[in-house]
């Protein structure tokens, strides 16, 4: 295949994956490279000037980690260090997933470029993590020295990230566990302390079970995808849900299909962030792979966690066994707590199970807002379930509970009782002025949510602009979290119908 036409089918995503440009490219690197540092180079130009489905840079970032092409991490680098959410929102899951795996494969030995990214606090917490994540790739590939991972580690842990909670932090943390670099310990556990790692990405206990394991030395360490560096675009690309004949999203996974999730609309998880920067893509085969790893004879409820298995599995493809395994196992776990067990970790030490509490909260709330959408029985369920951990776990932290209090309030709202919705939802507002969430929930289920059993109609616009605006006006803390301004401007737009 000649070159011209190489680029052609990896300019753009045409539904299909070009195997065959894939391998003529590594066929005839050195005429190609030269023309996929220039795609490098020039986004997000062309990606600006030519729309979502130009692929040429994702296609040039795979290939040049496969080629081992050194001269591609300045242009790397270079794009993703553009401040804020930009590169995240043009690359989507690629950052979460490879982008770490990515810089590692052509770094050449070069780690201070990475390391800018990830000691840079002007972006995105993603690109800071895969940073992170691209140390510690090289040290499992024995291309990175102990003493110079923990000194990076140590830079991270003693001033080189924020105080604050996201992203970054818990992939630190889960790199030390896997890694098994016990001179973190203290740090870890201070992270914790702090809230600096949010509840649904890893458990305390977890991480700390996972770093006292047996020593992995470098090029030793218990090898799985995210450890690996790029070596073959054709099979890391193949499994992409973009690569369908029609190029839309797969199929919803249940037989009752829910309505289709925009990327800039709120997560149905209840997080508040939008959906194309929380789950839109959550690595559930993650969570599994660590159960895998871990024997079921270390949990005294060997029972609960076969089911949650079971649910976890089920995930993947029928979201009514799903939430049917879900059912099932946190009925047998409600059975085993006592009004002594007032917060998750409690809970986790309670059942010693090999789950963490802090995942199977969030997936099976995010699972029933899913299901809610078009099922009233899951709404009820998802309020059952709501006002229990808001009963059981009163000592949890405040974000928990703030979290799960707004999650409650959409749930009723989902569940047609929107009067009770509105009253948590008011009452949360009350008592957190200063913060976003209340605000954003409200005016999303009346501005932005359709429900089945309102005939798809929307509550009350003008109303939930006018809850926009009064939260900026006040103003809270974290509008930029929430994305107020883009909820009010983009619900004020179509208001307007301008």
């Amino acid at each position: 295949m000649e070159t011209k036409r190489i680029l052609h089918e990896l300019e753009y995503n045409r539904g299909y994956l070009p195997v065959k440009a894939l391998r003529a490219a590594a066929e005839q690197r050195e005429a190609l490279e030269p023309r996929l540092l220039a795609a490098l180079r020039e986004c997000p130009k062309q990606v600006d000037s030519r729309g979502d489905r130009y692929f040429l840079f994702l296609h040039a970032c795979y290939l040049s980690a496969q080629f081992r092409n050194a001269e591609a991490l300045p242009p790397i680098v270079a794009f993703f260090s553009h401040p804020g959410e930009f590169p995240v929102d043009l690359c989507g899951n690629f950052v979460t997933e490879d982008l770490g795996r990515v810089l590692a494969s052509v770094c050449g030995g070069e780690t201070e470029p990475i390391a800018s990214l990830a000691l840079n606090p002007e972006l995105s917490e993603w690109t800071r993590g895969a940073a992170i994540q691209a140390q510690a790739i090289l040290y499992a590939n024995g291309l990175l020295s102990r003493s110079n991972l923990v000194e990076f580690f140590t830079m991270l842990f003693h001033g080189g990230l924020r105080r604050e909670t996201d992203n970054s932090w818990a992939t630190l943390a889960i790199a030390c566990a896997e890694l098994r670099l016990e001179e973190f310990r203290l740090e870890i556990e201070k992270v914790f302390a702090e809230g600096l790692v949010e509840s649904f990405h890893v458990g305390q206990k977890e991480i700390l079970s996972e770093i006292a394991l047996p020593e992995a030395t470098s090029g030793q360490i218990p090898r799985c995808r995210h450890h690996s560096l790029i070596t073959d675009v054709a099979i890391e690309m193949a499994n992409w849900a973009c690569f369908r004949e029609d190029s839309e999203p797969a199929p919803p996974r249940s037989s009752s299909p829910a309505p289709k999730i925009g990327r800039n609309e709120p997560c149905p998880c209840g997080s508040g962030k939008k959906y194309k920067k929380c789950c839109l893509d959550r690595p559930v085969h993650k969570l599994l792979e660590r159960w895998q790893r871990a024997p079921l004879s270390r949990s005294s409820c060997p029972d609960i966690d076969l089911h949650f298995v079971e649910a976890f599995t089920a995930l993947r493809a029928d979201d009514t066994a799903a939430i049917a395994a879900f059912g099932k196992a946190w009925a047998g776990v409600r059975a085993r707590l006592s009004a002594a067990v007032d917060t998750l970790a409690g809970m986790e030490t309670l059942l010693g199970s090999v789950f963490s509490p802090y995942d199977i909260v969030h997936e099976y709330g995010q699972l029933l807002e899913y299901a809610a959408f078009v099922d009233r029985s899951a709404a009820l369920e998802g309020v059952a379930f709501a006002s229990f951990l808001l009963d059981q776990f009163d000592a949890e932290s405040p974000l928990f509970r703030e979290n799960t209090r707004a999650q409650l309030g959409e749930f009723h709202f989902r569940a047609g009782d929107p009067a009770q919705g509105e009253e948590i939802l008011s009452a949360l507002i009350a008592d957190l002025p200063h913060r976003s969430i209340g605000y954003a929930y409200l005016a999303d289920v009346l501005g932005r949510m359709r429900f089945k059993w309102n005939g798809g109609e929307l509550l009350d616009r003008p109303r939930a602009l006018a809850i926009l605006r009064k939260a900026l006006d006040h103003p809270v803390e974290d509008a930029w979290d929430y994305d107020l301004e883009a909820r009010l401007a983009d619900m004020d737009q179509a208001a307007t119908g301008v």
